[in-house]
């Protein structure tokens, strides 16, 4: 089986948690995004493929998936579970501590746990806004939900070191740089020179693996890094944001601004709360 898998960009658009309920069953290709991902099975059972580990999870057991992990799902139509992402910059502790942590894969966790974990999931999905695709709405009460998942699974389950990453695979080493440094001079020659590749192959393997090419995938980071900015920095101005969010002027702000949703920034400033919720 071929683990290299795609680059699932639309789940790593997300800034805030997305949890749901899944009645059907699962099949997905191989695939990999920078987003933590849980899946939690209520009834039957999920297999999954996760960084080339198979694994068969049945009620009440967990699959974790860790950022930029190559994952696939193969279930029953009659299996049932939950799936809970978190985005990567939305609770700092768990960022810092996922830096250098992981998950175990599977995790079977004892009764209590279990219970309150089932608990806190269910809650966040009656919670979710179903018209935005899962999306948690941010509250006190859902970061609280969170915070008992991942509080109670690493009480369980206690995380590992993170294996050094592999070269044979050099997208995701090359999203997880351009993640970490997005908001400076980033190029495809500065990419390059990173990675020991010419700036053609450099080129090209991102071009396969994610489906757009460097620069549009840059606009694309920076105009959501200041979504998030513009929505917990009320007191910023657009120059501010901008610079935050790596832009080079506040020309080009506007224009990829404006492509990604349709909106100017000015005008998403003014926009009531719940608005700007439902834009992103």
């Amino acid at each position: 089986m071929d683990h290299t898998g795609y680059y699932q960009y639309e789940a790593d658009t997300a800034i805030h948690p997305l949890c749901g309920y899944v009645d059907n069953g699962a099949h997905f290709a191989a695939h990999f995004h920078r987003i933590f991902e849980m899946i939690y099975i209520t009834k039957g059972s999920v297999k999954a493929v996760v960084g080339g580990e198979l694994l068969v999870a049945g009620e009440g057991e967990f699959i974790v998936i860790p950022s930029y992990q190559t994952h696939c799902f193969l279930s029953p139509g009659t299996s049932e579970h939950f799936v809970l992402q978190i985005p990567q910059d939305y609770i700092a502790q768990f960022k810092k501590i996922n830096d250098e942590k992981v998950f175990p894969h599977k995790i079977h966790p004892n009764v209590e746990t279990t219970r309150r974990v089932d608990y806190a999931l269910r809650l966040l999905s009656e919670n979710a806004d179903a018209e935005t695709g899962w999306r948690c709405r941010d509250t006190f009460v859902n970061r609280g939900q969170i915070y008992t998942i991942l509080g109670n699974l690493m009480e369980t389950a206690p995380l590992k070191d993170k294996q050094k990453k592999s070269r044979s695979t050099p997208i995701r080493d090359i999203l997880m740089y351009i993640n970490d440094n997005y908001q400076g001079e980033l190029t495809v020659k500065s990419l390059s020179e990173a990675f020991g590749y010419s700036q053609s192959r450099i080129y090209q393997i991102f071009k396969e693996s994610v489906g757009i090419n460097i620069p549009e995938y840059l606009s694309a980071l920076r105009a959501r890094a200041a979504v998030f900015i513009m929505i917990k920095n009320d007191e910023y101005s657009i120059s501010d944001v901008a610079m935050e969010a790596g832009f080079k002027s506040t020309s080009t702000f506007y224009r990829i601004f404006r492509n990604s949703y349709g909106i100017t920034p000015t005008d998403f400033m003014k926009l009531p709360e719940q608005e700007k919720m439902r834009l992103i």
